[in-house]
């Protein structure tokens, strides 16, 4: 129970399956689904309902994310990143809302380029988590 974040963005949720499984193992974080698909967001809030949990899901670009400076624990996407169109801003957007020492988590089995094959080293194909620290994140957030 020590370490687990308090609070969790999920970017690009789609229909909310991560954010329903965060909810699930983080039952006292507060878990947040964004994305720019309506249609996506209703289906989010419906499954999410029937299970009563408690997510807000909510309208958020990925290039100008509705959230102050390192709100999040911890800050997740799957099978997202690789469909922005300006990766760089929106990774930028990312470790901006992430809280230094924050978790960064990326699912993707695209083989990356540049900056994002070290990010991609990072997880490799698994679903492993990366705790950014104080000097990657403002190096990260220079992008």
């Amino acid at each position: 129970k020590n370490g687990q974040p308090k609070s969790v963005f999920d970017c690009a949720c789609g229909s909310g399956d991560v954010s329903i499984e965060l909810a699930k193992k983080f039952p006292n974080a507060k878990i947040i689904g964004g994305d720019f698909c309506e249609e996506m967001l209703e289906l989010a809030k419906e499954k999410a309902s029937k299970q009563n949990l408690k997510i807000e899901f909510l309208f958020a670009d990925c290039q100008k994310l509705p959230f102050e400076d390192s709100q999040f624990d911890a800050v997740t996407i799957s099978f997202g990143f690789r469909n922005f169109k300006d990766r760089n801003s929106c990774l930028k957007e990312l470790i901006r809302v992430l809280k230094p020492n924050g978790i960064l988590a990326i699912l993707e089995v695209a083989k990356a380029e540049g900056i994002f094959q070290k990010i991609q080293k990072i997880s490799s194909l698994q679903a492993r988590q990366a705790r950014v620290k104080p000097s990657l994140h403002k190096q990260l957030q220079m992008l």
